[in-house]
């Protein structure tokens, strides 16, 4: 009982130690991000045509949205909204923590909550050529008490020794990561005036991964909406808002992460919609009024259609409904006959690449309140093989605009006023 009473006053400092930490401060916190599939990513593997890295992507997005249905409709929190263990996400990032700092690659994603990272004491882990966290070598490491709050937004947890606070996160195909729930100090810089900042975050120490990963990434950071998140521990100190603006995996510069004030999206063309929080599944919900193909008739489903905004998923879902209409209004706009069948069912609607320009159209989506964000060939078809390939797929369960679609955009997740705004933008060039 006294080791407990230890740790929940140490969580209780440590809440307040956030706040002290955010103090009169407002600066721009920024990371920059990578596609694991491009030139300057530590996973890059030049001997992987572009194709097949695309392949791989659009089969591990259909594998994702399984993933979340298993959620939004069966009301399940066996299963963590991730990316299936032997893969890293579409997007990393490097992150010190520690007292000393120890650089960590991870990948991120808006779909999950748990930021957790694997240690040091690791048994069964991917990457063990790879440097560690060594939690006994940092002097602000600390575990989490099994009765701490944070322990308890933890669906599988139990006590282990010391009183802490073990966890265990199961994916859909029995695979799973498990550990302690710990505390350590993040480090991030300013981009405005190179000072640093740094706060304690509460993170999984995993000390077992149970199944293949991406060698090099070292992590999962949640950007979700669940307690557990990065974005919700930190929310006192940058404003409740952070924003994105991503590159495609073609890029050979950094897309960027910003957190608190300059977060923030300003101008004619921002566009905003209402966002819906999911509580069960940390998934970040809008409201899809509909599409339209450049100027042919609107099509709206029959009732508003939810739709999930993440990063993680490199294609984008949409019910039939809306589907349908959309593909038949494509072939009218390009008006050329398509791959009668394209090899391997990898897509469902494919062009050949020709000696003459094709005329691929625009596609608006309307999201509820009027924030009609407009999408440009290059976030609806990508190159495959020697065809051109819709990266829009049907799914009647779950639709998700995914990081394709999103690509040349700042998108920006607000909880103060509870809303996503989209402005088009040169994510190249973003600071």
């Amino acid at each position: 009982m006294h080791n407990s009473i230890i740790f929940i006053l140490l969580l209780f400092s440590f809440d307040l130690l956030i706040q002290s930490s955010a103090k009169d401060k407002s600066n721009r916190f920024s990371f920059d991000l990578f596609h694991r599939d491009s030139k300057i990513s530590p996973l890059y593997n030049r001997s992987i045509t572009p194709s097949k890295l695309l392949e791989k992507a659009v089969l591990d997005s259909r594998t994702r949205v399984n993933l979340f249905k298993d959620f939004t409709h069966n009301n399940r929190k066996d299963f963590i909204s991730e990316v299936t263990p032997n893969e890293a996400g579409s997007y990393l990032m490097k992150l010190s923590l520690g007292s000393p700092k120890v650089e960590v690659l991870a990948s991120i994603s808006t779909g999950s909550d748990l930021v957790w990272v694997q240690c040091e004491t690791c048994e069964k882990c991917f990457g063990k050529e790879e440097p560690r966290y060594k939690p006994t070598s940092s002097s602000t490491y600390n575990k989490i008490s099994f009765y701490a709050a944070y322990c308890g937004a933890l669906e599988h947890r139990h006590i282990g020794e010391g009183g802490v606070c073990d966890y265990s996160y199961l994916y859909q195909d029995g695979t799973h990561t498990s550990g302690v729930l710990s505390t350590d100090n993040f480090h991030m810089k300013s981009t405005v005036d190179e000072e640093e900042l740094t706060i304690p975050v509460v993170f999984g120490c995993s000390n077992l991964i149970n199944g293949q990963y991406a060698r090099g990434v070292q992590g999962m950071i949640g950007l979700g909406s669940g307690e557990l998140s990065l974005i919700f521990q930190l929310k006192s100190h940058i404003q409740n808002r952070f924003s994105y603006c991503l590159l495609p995996s073609t890029a050979e510069t950094s897309s960027k992460l910003v957190l608190g004030h300059e977060a923030m999206i300003s101008g004619d063309e921002v566009v905003s919609t209402s966002l819906r929080l999911d509580k069960l599944s940390t998934l970040y919900f809008v409201s899809l009024d509909g599409v339209t193909v450049e100027n042919k008739e609107r099509k709206s489903p029959p009732s508003p259609v939810d739709i999930v905004i993440d990063s993680g998923t490199t294609m984008t879902f949409l019910h039939s409904s809306i589907y349908d209409d959309l593909v038949e209004h494509v072939k009218d706009v390009i008006d050329i006959n398509p791959v009668d069948s394209p090899p391997g069912r990898i897509f469902n609607l494919c062009y050949k690449q020709q000696s003459t320009e094709i005329n691929f159209p625009d596609i608006t989506f309307h999201f509820g309140g009027g924030a009609d964000v407009r999408l440009k060939p290059e976030n609806i078809f990508e190159e495959y093989r020697d065809m051109h390939c819709l990266m829009i797929d049907r799914n009647d369960q779950l639709s998700i605009f995914g990081n394709v679609a999103q690509v040349n955009f700042q998108v920006e997740f607000d909880y103060e006023e509870m809303k996503v705004s989209f402005a088009r933008a040169d994510c190249a060039n973003q600071s």
